[in-house]
């Protein structure tokens, strides 16, 4: 049975969200950003539980809900877990049913939004629930590049948002990120474009 180690569900992932575009745009004419917000979801989902049959899956999991499983009723900051919210996907035991991981994604990486969701992963990731694999949770995004996004300044880009989030969060987090670069033709864009798919992972 394979190990849903960090680096292999993050290289499900990027591979299922590539070929899943790809697909969507060639059975239904229009691009990812035309498609509803729980498309990308979905793929996510089906791809990590048909690689790890270890894993189940809830998409939208109340945050409440998930503290109560370990538990608990709050956290040390509730604010930046936006306790009343819910949880785009959480990756659970296919035999406790007990979350193990939670997954946020965003159709951006500005500093603002990475900075919003990393917050939320890592106040869950400290909480007091006693879950070694509940420290890590992880951000998958697609952004298009534009033309003045040259391909080359990809590295520089996701190298800043590291250090952005390392600075603001502090020594007790590690972040991660693994990514492809993709040309965006073949997804329904121009051909001078190009597709960034970002999977960030916040752990402790």
């Amino acid at each position: 049975m394979t190990k849903a180690s960090k680096l292999k569900i993050q290289d499900t992932i990027l591979n299922s969200i590539e070929v899943s575009l790809r697909d969507a745009f060639e059975l239904t004419g229009v691009t990812y950003r035309q498609m509803p917000e729980y498309f990308l979801n979905v793929t996510v989902v089906q791809a990590l539980c048909e690689e790890f049959p270890s894993l189940g899956y809830r998409l939208e999991i109340p945050v409440r809900e998930v503290l109560t499983g370990f538990g608990l009723v709050s956290t040390h900051n509730d604010a930046d877990l936006r306790i009343g919210g819910k949880f785009d996907i959480a990756l659970i035991s296919r035999k406790s049913k007990r979350v193990r991981h939670v997954i946020e994604v965003k159709r951006s990486i500005s500093q603002k939004e990475l900075l919003k969701e990393a917050k939320r992963i890592f106040t869950l990731a400290t909480a007091e629930h006693g879950s070694k694999r509940l420290r890590t949770g992880y951000i998958v995004s697609v952004r298009r590049l534009k033309e003045t996004d040259r391909s080359t300044k990809c590295d520089e880009l996701l190298d800043k948002r590291l250090a952005y989030l390392e600075q603001k969060l502090g020594e007790a987090v590690n972040v991660s990120v693994r990514y492809q670069l993709l040309d965006a033709k073949p997804f329904g864009f121009d051909e001078h474009e190009k597709l960034l798919i970002s999977v960030f992972s916040i752990s402790t």
